[in-house]
Protein backbone atom coordinates (compact mmCIF):
# COMPACT_ATOMS: atom_id res chain seq x y z
CA UNK A 1 0.00 0.00 0.00
CA UNK A 2 1.03 3.38 -0.61
CA UNK A 3 1.93 6.12 2.37
CA UNK A 4 -0.41 8.50 2.21
CA UNK A 5 1.84 11.59 1.36
CA UNK A 6 1.78 9.56 -2.05
CA UNK A 7 -1.77 9.62 -2.81
CA UNK A 8 -2.83 11.68 -5.42
CA UNK A 9 -5.07 14.44 -4.72
CA UNK A 10 -8.00 12.86 -6.90
CA UNK A 11 -7.55 9.30 -5.36
CA UNK A 12 -7.53 11.19 -1.55
CA UNK A 13 -10.67 13.33 -2.15
CA UNK A 14 -12.32 10.13 -3.72
CA UNK A 15 -11.68 8.04 -0.46
CA UNK A 16 -13.36 10.77 0.99
CA UNK A 17 -16.00 10.52 -0.22
CA UNK A 18 -16.36 6.98 0.50
CA UNK A 19 -14.92 6.46 3.61
CA UNK A 20 -15.71 10.01 5.20
CA UNK A 21 -13.50 12.83 6.23
CA UNK A 22 -13.12 11.14 9.78
CA UNK A 23 -11.73 8.06 8.29
CA UNK A 24 -9.41 9.89 5.63
CA UNK A 25 -7.83 11.65 8.94
CA UNK A 26 -7.13 8.86 10.28
CA UNK A 27 -5.20 7.62 7.64
CA UNK A 28 -3.31 11.67 7.00
CA UNK A 29 -2.53 10.99 11.21
CA UNK A 30 -1.97 7.49 11.90
CA UNK A 31 -0.08 6.18 8.93
CA UNK A 32 3.48 7.20 9.22
CA UNK A 33 2.76 10.12 11.83
CA UNK A 34 6.27 10.98 11.58
CA UNK A 35 6.10 12.19 7.92
CA UNK A 36 3.33 15.00 9.15
CA UNK A 37 4.64 18.57 10.22
CA UNK A 38 1.99 20.19 11.86
CA UNK A 39 1.95 24.14 12.78
CA UNK A 40 -0.12 26.24 14.65
CA UNK A 41 -0.63 29.91 12.58
CA UNK A 42 0.22 32.96 15.01
CA UNK A 43 0.37 36.44 14.35
CA UNK A 44 3.43 37.13 12.68
CA UNK A 45 4.44 33.63 11.46
CA UNK A 46 3.65 30.12 11.61
CA UNK A 47 5.20 27.42 14.80
CA UNK A 48 5.64 23.97 14.32
CA UNK A 49 4.50 21.97 17.40
CA UNK A 50 5.14 18.26 18.03
CA UNK A 51 2.73 15.59 16.97
CA UNK A 52 1.26 12.97 20.17
CA UNK A 53 -1.62 11.35 18.94
CA UNK A 54 -5.41 11.38 17.38
CA UNK A 55 -8.72 9.57 17.15
CA UNK A 56 -12.32 10.95 17.74
CA UNK A 57 -11.39 14.09 16.04
CA UNK A 58 -9.06 14.85 18.56
CA UNK A 59 -5.75 15.80 18.02
CA UNK A 60 -3.11 15.99 20.99
CA UNK A 61 -0.36 18.26 20.66
CA UNK A 62 3.25 18.82 22.49
CA UNK A 63 3.48 22.67 22.77
CA UNK A 64 6.49 24.46 24.10
CA UNK A 65 5.78 27.98 23.76
CA UNK A 66 2.48 28.85 25.54
CA UNK A 67 1.63 32.25 24.48
CA UNK A 68 1.08 30.43 21.28
CA UNK A 69 -2.10 29.55 22.50
CA UNK A 70 -3.77 33.27 22.99
CA UNK A 71 -3.51 33.92 19.53
CA UNK A 72 -4.12 30.92 17.44
CA UNK A 73 -7.26 29.15 15.68
CA UNK A 74 -5.63 27.54 12.93
CA UNK A 75 -3.77 24.81 12.29
CA UNK A 76 -2.15 23.33 9.13
CA UNK A 77 -0.92 20.01 8.47
CA UNK A 78 1.54 18.76 5.50
CA UNK A 79 2.03 15.69 4.79
CA UNK A 80 4.25 15.21 0.92
CA UNK A 81 1.70 16.90 -1.17
CA UNK A 82 -1.32 17.30 0.95
CA UNK A 83 -1.99 19.78 3.30
CA UNK A 84 -4.61 20.13 5.38
CA UNK A 85 -6.27 23.24 7.20
CA UNK A 86 -8.40 22.98 10.21
CA UNK A 87 -10.04 25.66 13.06
CA UNK A 88 -9.12 24.47 16.10
CA UNK A 89 -10.78 24.27 19.85
CA UNK A 90 -8.24 23.75 23.09
CA UNK A 91 -10.18 20.79 24.83
CA UNK A 92 -8.06 20.20 27.63
CA UNK A 93 -4.10 20.16 29.05
CA UNK A 94 -1.44 18.04 30.31
CA UNK A 95 0.68 19.24 32.33
CA UNK A 96 2.63 22.54 31.49
CA UNK A 97 3.12 21.37 27.10
CA UNK A 98 0.26 18.86 26.45
CA UNK A 99 -2.50 20.05 24.76
CA UNK A 100 -5.84 17.87 23.04
CA UNK A 101 -7.63 20.06 20.37
CA UNK A 102 -11.00 19.08 18.55
CA UNK A 103 -10.63 19.83 15.10
CA UNK A 104 -13.50 21.76 13.10
CA UNK A 105 -14.20 22.28 9.28
CA UNK A 106 -10.99 20.22 7.90
CA UNK A 107 -10.14 20.50 4.49
CA UNK A 108 -7.39 18.97 2.36
CA UNK A 109 -5.97 20.39 -0.63
CA UNK A 110 -3.52 19.53 -2.94
CA UNK A 111 0.12 20.63 -2.88
CA UNK A 112 0.86 21.95 -6.62
CA UNK A 113 4.74 22.25 -7.43
CA UNK A 114 5.40 24.60 -10.43
CA UNK A 115 8.99 22.51 -10.97
CA UNK A 116 11.10 20.48 -9.13
CA UNK A 117 12.57 21.33 -6.11
CA UNK A 118 16.44 20.44 -4.70
CA UNK A 119 18.26 20.56 -1.57
CA UNK A 120 20.94 23.35 -1.97
CA UNK A 121 24.20 23.50 -0.49
CA UNK A 122 24.04 24.58 3.46
CA UNK A 123 26.17 26.31 5.46
CA UNK A 124 27.30 23.17 7.92
CA UNK A 125 28.46 21.96 4.97
CA UNK A 126 31.03 25.07 4.47
CA UNK A 127 31.39 27.27 2.23
CA UNK A 128 32.29 25.34 -1.10
CA UNK A 129 29.04 23.85 -1.19
CA UNK A 130 26.80 27.11 0.50
CA UNK A 131 23.84 28.94 -1.68
CA UNK A 132 22.86 31.65 -0.33
CA UNK A 133 21.35 34.93 -0.90
CA UNK A 134 22.54 38.39 0.39
CA UNK A 135 22.40 42.03 -0.51
CA UNK A 136 18.73 42.31 0.53
CA UNK A 137 16.48 45.31 0.13
CA UNK A 138 13.13 44.86 1.45
CA UNK A 139 10.01 47.24 1.33
CA UNK A 140 11.09 47.82 5.29
CA UNK A 141 14.73 48.36 4.50
CA UNK A 142 13.23 50.68 2.09
CA UNK A 143 11.37 52.98 3.75
CA UNK A 144 14.18 52.87 6.43
CA UNK A 145 16.82 54.38 4.03
CA UNK A 146 14.63 57.42 2.49
CA UNK A 147 13.48 58.35 6.22
CA UNK A 148 17.31 58.61 7.14
CA UNK A 149 17.94 60.25 4.16
CA UNK A 150 14.58 62.61 3.82
CA UNK A 151 16.61 65.48 3.78
CA UNK A 152 18.68 65.03 1.03
CA UNK A 153 15.59 63.14 -1.52
CA UNK A 154 13.30 66.32 -0.67
CA UNK A 155 15.24 68.13 -2.36
CA UNK A 156 15.67 65.60 -5.60
CA UNK A 157 11.76 65.63 -5.00
CA UNK A 158 10.98 69.51 -4.90
CA UNK A 159 12.89 69.95 -7.89
CA UNK A 160 11.54 67.52 -9.68
CA UNK A 161 7.69 68.45 -8.66
CA UNK A 162 8.53 72.28 -9.68
CA UNK A 163 9.70 71.23 -13.05
CA UNK A 164 6.76 68.93 -13.68
CA UNK A 165 4.47 71.24 -12.79
CA UNK A 166 5.74 73.59 -14.92
CA UNK A 167 4.32 71.38 -18.20
CA UNK A 168 0.90 69.61 -16.19
CA UNK A 169 -1.91 70.91 -13.83
CA UNK A 170 -0.95 68.35 -10.86
CA UNK A 171 2.02 66.63 -10.11
CA UNK A 172 2.38 64.38 -6.68
CA UNK A 173 5.69 61.87 -5.55
CA UNK A 174 4.99 59.57 -3.58
CA UNK A 175 7.35 57.79 -1.31
CA UNK A 176 6.68 54.49 1.04
CA UNK A 177 8.27 56.58 3.85
CA UNK A 178 5.27 58.85 3.88
CA UNK A 179 3.48 55.59 4.27
CA UNK A 180 3.60 52.41 3.36
CA UNK A 181 0.85 51.92 0.67
CA UNK A 182 -2.07 53.47 -1.11
CA UNK A 183 -4.41 51.83 -3.47
CA UNK A 184 -1.87 52.93 -5.94
CA UNK A 185 1.25 51.55 -4.61
CA UNK A 186 -0.94 48.29 -3.99
CA UNK A 187 -1.15 48.70 -8.14
CA UNK A 188 2.37 48.99 -8.59
CA UNK A 189 3.20 46.20 -6.02
CA UNK A 190 1.27 43.87 -7.95
CA UNK A 191 1.89 44.74 -11.89
CA UNK A 192 5.02 46.95 -11.11
CA UNK A 193 4.15 48.54 -14.57
CA UNK A 194 2.82 52.18 -15.26
CA UNK A 195 -0.60 53.91 -15.49
CA UNK A 196 -1.75 55.42 -18.27
CA UNK A 197 -5.40 56.57 -18.27
CA UNK A 198 -5.86 58.80 -21.47
CA UNK A 199 -9.54 59.90 -20.30
CA UNK A 200 -11.42 58.68 -17.69
CA UNK A 201 -14.40 59.72 -19.39
CA UNK A 202 -14.51 57.52 -22.08
CA UNK A 203 -14.68 53.26 -22.50
CA UNK A 204 -11.67 51.57 -23.75
CA UNK A 205 -12.74 49.41 -26.87
CA UNK A 206 -10.40 46.45 -25.68
CA UNK A 207 -11.56 44.21 -22.55
CA UNK A 208 -8.28 44.63 -20.68
CA UNK A 209 -8.18 48.55 -21.23
CA UNK A 210 -12.26 48.36 -19.80
CA UNK A 211 -10.44 46.37 -16.79
CA UNK A 212 -7.96 48.75 -16.43
CA UNK A 213 -10.52 51.69 -16.55
CA UNK A 214 -12.48 50.25 -14.04
CA UNK A 215 -9.98 49.36 -11.54
CA UNK A 216 -8.18 53.26 -11.76
CA UNK A 217 -11.94 54.46 -11.04
CA UNK A 218 -11.99 53.23 -7.63
CA UNK A 219 -8.64 54.56 -7.44
CA UNK A 220 -9.83 57.50 -8.73
CA UNK A 221 -13.07 57.59 -6.23
CA UNK A 222 -11.02 57.18 -2.92
CA UNK A 223 -8.37 59.83 -4.11
CA UNK A 224 -9.20 63.48 -2.56
CA UNK A 225 -6.16 65.07 -3.31
CA UNK A 226 -7.38 65.22 -7.25
CA UNK A 227 -8.98 68.11 -8.75
CA UNK A 228 -12.80 66.78 -10.20
CA UNK A 229 -11.93 68.79 -13.24
CA UNK A 230 -8.55 66.64 -14.35
CA UNK A 231 -9.37 64.14 -16.86
CA UNK A 232 -6.49 62.07 -17.43
CA UNK A 233 -3.12 60.10 -15.52
CA UNK A 234 -0.09 58.91 -16.22
CA UNK A 235 1.56 57.00 -12.73
CA UNK A 236 5.25 56.31 -12.98
CA UNK A 237 6.46 53.73 -10.49
CA UNK A 238 9.64 54.16 -9.15
CA UNK A 239 11.60 50.67 -9.11
CA UNK A 240 14.40 49.44 -6.82
CA UNK A 241 16.57 47.49 -9.31
CA UNK A 242 13.94 48.22 -11.67
CA UNK A 243 12.17 45.65 -9.56
CA UNK A 244 10.35 46.16 -5.72
CA UNK A 245 8.44 49.38 -6.05
CA UNK A 246 9.34 52.60 -3.54
CA UNK A 247 7.30 55.05 -4.62
CA UNK A 248 5.89 56.96 -8.22
CA UNK A 249 5.41 60.05 -9.89
CA UNK A 250 1.44 60.95 -10.44
CA UNK A 251 0.29 63.78 -13.20
CA UNK A 252 -3.12 64.80 -13.56
CA UNK A 253 -4.07 66.80 -16.34
CA UNK A 254 -7.50 68.63 -17.48
CA UNK A 255 -6.68 67.38 -21.08
CA UNK A 256 -5.93 64.45 -22.58
CA UNK A 257 -2.26 63.37 -21.85
CA UNK A 258 -0.48 61.55 -25.07
CA UNK A 259 1.92 58.99 -25.73
CA UNK A 260 4.74 61.67 -25.62
CA UNK A 261 3.69 62.32 -22.07
CA UNK A 262 4.26 59.07 -21.03
CA UNK A 263 7.53 58.04 -22.52
CA UNK A 264 9.05 61.75 -21.09
CA UNK A 265 7.68 60.76 -17.95
CA UNK A 266 8.46 57.00 -18.08
CA UNK A 267 12.45 58.19 -18.85
CA UNK A 268 12.16 61.14 -15.76
CA UNK A 269 10.88 58.18 -13.53
CA UNK A 270 13.50 55.51 -14.42
CA UNK A 271 16.10 58.36 -14.14
CA UNK A 272 14.64 59.63 -10.46
CA UNK A 273 14.05 55.34 -9.46
CA UNK A 274 18.33 55.33 -10.83
CA UNK A 275 19.21 58.20 -8.80
CA UNK A 276 17.12 57.18 -5.43
CA UNK A 277 18.88 53.70 -5.62
CA UNK A 278 22.31 54.68 -5.50
CA UNK A 279 23.88 53.01 -2.83
CA UNK A 280 24.48 56.24 -0.68
CA UNK A 281 20.83 56.18 -0.42
CA UNK A 282 19.73 52.92 -0.42
CA UNK A 283 21.94 50.67 1.79
CA UNK A 284 21.60 46.93 1.32
CA UNK A 285 21.67 44.15 3.64
CA UNK A 286 24.95 42.27 2.96
CA UNK A 287 24.07 39.22 6.10
CA UNK A 288 24.28 35.60 4.21
CA UNK A 289 20.85 34.35 4.43
CA UNK A 290 21.29 30.49 3.72
CA UNK A 291 18.98 28.48 1.54
CA UNK A 292 17.98 24.80 2.20
CA UNK A 293 16.14 24.19 -0.58
CA UNK A 294 15.01 25.98 -4.18
CA UNK A 295 13.48 25.39 -8.04
CA UNK A 296 13.06 27.16 -10.63
CA UNK A 297 10.11 29.01 -9.07
CA UNK A 298 11.30 29.45 -5.54
CA UNK A 299 13.44 29.27 -2.67
CA UNK A 300 13.64 28.18 1.38
CA UNK A 301 16.10 29.86 3.23
CA UNK A 302 16.69 29.23 7.17
CA UNK A 303 18.57 31.16 9.98
CA UNK A 304 18.08 30.57 13.80
CA UNK A 305 18.79 34.06 14.53
CA UNK A 306 15.43 35.66 16.17
CA UNK A 307 16.32 39.35 15.52
CA UNK A 308 16.32 38.63 11.70
CA UNK A 309 12.83 38.16 11.46
CA UNK A 310 12.03 41.76 11.57
CA UNK A 311 13.42 41.67 7.42
CA UNK A 312 10.51 39.30 6.44
CA UNK A 313 6.65 39.68 6.54
CA UNK A 314 4.39 37.56 4.64
CA UNK A 315 3.61 38.75 1.19
CA UNK A 316 5.91 41.41 1.42
CA UNK A 317 8.22 41.58 -1.50
CA UNK A 318 12.33 41.58 -1.32
CA UNK A 319 15.07 42.01 -4.26
CA UNK A 320 18.19 39.70 -3.37
CA UNK A 321 21.01 38.19 -5.28
CA UNK A 322 21.47 34.68 -4.71
CA UNK A 323 25.29 33.34 -5.15
CA UNK A 324 25.80 29.63 -6.28
CA UNK A 325 29.15 27.87 -5.32
CA UNK A 326 30.44 28.50 -8.26
CA UNK A 327 30.73 32.21 -7.68
CA UNK A 328 27.86 33.13 -9.99
CA UNK A 329 24.59 34.56 -9.37
CA UNK A 330 21.05 35.71 -9.84
CA UNK A 331 19.25 39.31 -8.74
CA UNK A 332 15.67 38.48 -8.07
CA UNK A 333 12.51 39.88 -6.52
CA UNK A 334 10.40 37.22 -4.43
CA UNK A 335 7.31 37.25 -2.69
CA UNK A 336 7.42 36.14 1.26
CA UNK A 337 5.00 33.33 1.05
CA UNK A 338 4.96 31.47 4.58
CA UNK A 339 7.29 32.18 7.44
CA UNK A 340 7.54 28.79 9.89
CA UNK A 341 9.43 28.78 13.27
CA UNK A 342 10.87 24.96 13.56
CA UNK A 343 10.71 23.27 16.32
CA UNK A 344 14.70 23.32 16.55
CA UNK A 345 14.01 26.84 17.08
CA UNK A 346 15.29 27.58 13.51
CA UNK A 347 13.14 30.38 11.15
CA UNK A 348 12.23 28.72 7.85
CA UNK A 349 11.15 31.69 4.95
CA UNK A 350 9.54 29.83 1.79
CA UNK A 351 10.03 32.71 -0.92
CA UNK A 352 7.99 32.88 -5.01
CA UNK A 353 10.84 34.11 -7.41
CA UNK A 354 8.03 37.06 -9.14
CA UNK A 355 11.27 38.06 -11.30
CA UNK A 356 14.66 37.38 -11.81
CA UNK A 357 17.36 38.97 -14.36
CA UNK A 358 17.90 36.45 -17.67
CA UNK A 359 21.72 35.66 -17.25
CA UNK A 360 20.70 35.22 -13.67
CA UNK A 361 17.85 32.48 -14.97
CA UNK A 362 20.26 30.62 -16.50
CA UNK A 363 22.48 29.88 -14.04
CA UNK A 364 19.66 28.96 -11.79
CA UNK A 365 18.68 26.23 -14.20
CA UNK A 366 21.97 24.65 -14.41
CA UNK A 367 22.71 24.56 -10.61
CA UNK A 368 19.47 22.25 -10.49
CA UNK A 369 20.41 20.33 -13.11
CA UNK A 370 23.56 19.45 -11.28
CA UNK A 371 21.92 19.01 -8.75
CA UNK A 372 19.91 16.54 -10.36
CA UNK A 373 22.32 14.57 -11.66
Amino acid sequence: MKPQSDIPMDQLLKETVQKGISATLDDFFLSRPESVCIYLKAEEYNCQVDFVSYGNNQLKLRIGERSLLRGSSDLYAIKGNVMLHARIHLLSREGECIFTFRLMSPKLNEIRRKSMRVAAGHEGGGMAEAVYISDVVSEDILKECLLRERKRISIVVDTLSDKLKADYDQVRIFLINEKLYDERMKYFNHTRKPLFIVDINEEPGEEKGRELLKHYRSIHHQDRTIDDSMISEIAIPFLYKGMIPFGYIQINSRKVLIKEDYVYLKKTGAITSESFSGASVIKTLDERFYVSDLSLNGLCIVFSEKGRIKYFKNDGYLYARLFFPDGRTSSMLCAVRNINLMSNNAFKIGCEIVEIDALGEVNLEEYIKLCVK
